[in-house]
Parts: C-alpha cells; sequence; structure tokens
C-alpha cells in the first residue's frame, strides 16, 4: 500500500518534469532552428563581406604593383641620368682646362703684339688691347667650370644612390603585394565563410543535441505514465 501511494505521489512530479523536458526540448530545437536560419544568413553576409574584401585588396594590390613599377622606373631613370652625368664630368673639366690654356694663350699674343714697334708706333696695339679683353672675359671661367664638373660629381652620387634606394623600394612594394594578396586572398577571405559555417553549425548543434534528448525523454516519460495509468 505504501508503495503505491508513493508512486501516485511521485506520478504528477514525473509528469510535470515530462512537461518540462519536452517544453525544453520544443525550445531548444525552436531555438536551433532560428540559429541554423541565421548561420546562412550570416553565411551570406560573410560571403558578400568577403568578395567585397577582395576586390578592395585586389585594388590595393594592383596599386601597389602600379607604384613599385613606377618606382622602378625612376630608379632607371635615375640610373641613366647618372651615366649622363658621369660622361658628362669629364668633358666640363676638360672643357675648363681648354679655356684656362686659351686664356694663357691670349695673354701671350697680346704681349707679344704690345710689344711690336715700327718706326716708333705700335701697329698692333689694337689688336693687342682686343686679344687682352678677350682673356680677361675669360678670366675664371676655367674655376667655375671645373666647380660645376666637382658638382657634377657629388650629384651623380647622389643619384646613384638615390637610384639604389628607389630599386630597393620598388622590391620590398612588389614583395609586399605577393605577400598581401596570398596571405589575405588566397589564406585568410577565402576561408572565411567556410569558418563561419562551421562554427554556427557547431554551435546549433550544441543547442539542438541537448533539447532533442530532452524531448525524446519527455515525449517517452509522458507514454511510460500514460501506460501506468491504463
Amino acid at each position: 500500500m505504501s508503495q503505491g501511494r508513493g508512486r501516485e505521489r511521485l506520478r504528477p512530479v514525473l509528469g510535470r518534469l515530462a512537461n518540462g523536458l519536452v517544453l525544453y526540448g520544443i525550445a531548444g530545437i525552436a531555438i536551433a532552428a532560428a540559429g541554423l536560419i541565421g548561420s546562412v544568413w550570416l553565411w551570406g553576409r560573410v560571403g558578400s563581406v568577403t568578395d567585397r574584401t577582395t576586390t578592395q585588396v585586389t585594388t590595393i594590390v594592383a596599386t601597389m604593383d602600379q607604384a613599385a613599377a613606377a618606382v622602378r622606373d625612376a630608379s632607371a631613370s635615375a640610373t641613366s641620368f647618372a651615366g649622363t652625368l658621369e660622361r658628362t664630368e669629364p668633358a666640363v673639366r676638360q672643357v675648363a682646362a681648354a679655356i684656362a690654356d686659351l686664356r694663357g694663350d691670349l695673354r701671350s699674343v697680346e704681349a707679344e703684339l704690345g710689344q711690336v714697334n715700327i718706326l716708333g708706333s705700335r701697329p698692333f696695339g689694337p689688336v693687342a688691347d682686343q686679344f687682352g679683353r678677350m682673356a680677361t672675359d675669360l678670366d675664371g671661367l676655367d674655376e667655375r667650370l671645373a666647380g660645376i664638373a666637382t658638382d657634377l660629381t657629388i650629384n651623380r652620387g647622389s643619384l646613384v644612390t638615390n637610384a639604389d634606394s628607389l630599386a630597393a623600394l620598388g622590391e620590398r612594394l612588389s614583395a609586399i603585394s605577393t605577400d598581401v594578396e596570398t596571405r589575405t586572398i588566397d589564406e585568410g577571405l577565402a576561408d572565411a565563410p567556410m569558418l563561419v559555417t562551421v562554427v554556427a553549425l557547431l554551435l546549433v548543434a550544441w543547442l539542438a543535441l541537448p533539447a532533442i534528448g530532452a524531448l525524446w525523454i519527455g515525449v517517452s516519460l509522458r507514454r511510460a505514465l500514460g501506460r501506468r495509468r491504463r
């Protein structure tokens, strides 16, 4: 008798437990279904963002490639111009030396013509003065040309240094462009939708499995209680 009364007292508790498990299972499955729908929506959004990001990264990579090409072209131009300066500097020095020699020759001609005396007159005096003015006009020109040649040598060295720096910068930009394209597009963005999908499905499974188990236990318990009433 006492066992029968205990079972009768336990039956309402088990009924409420069964109902609670069924409600929990239904609610859990509903939440898991909503999560599944949200996962599909999230997958689409992530795919859209990934496509836009891929396009932007591709544009950035193309811009970096163009910048690298422009920098390399500037390096080549600087190298070419440095070669021109290298050939110009000896020519300028040669011209400076020639002007210095010419100035000396003009002074010599001036002196010799100025010393010609015919019957007490100096018929070549005006010509000598003309040579003297020409020599005067050339005064300092050889020194200025020598200074220009020295500046050309310095500028050539600076151009060579800049050309080397630009070439290194161009190579660095190309390497960064390749690295960004490979790591961002091939390794990162391509796997983003799949990664989000897997994580979302795991969360849905984490919600759905306990809910299904609770629903199955609740329904089984209600069936068992119904058979005992009969």
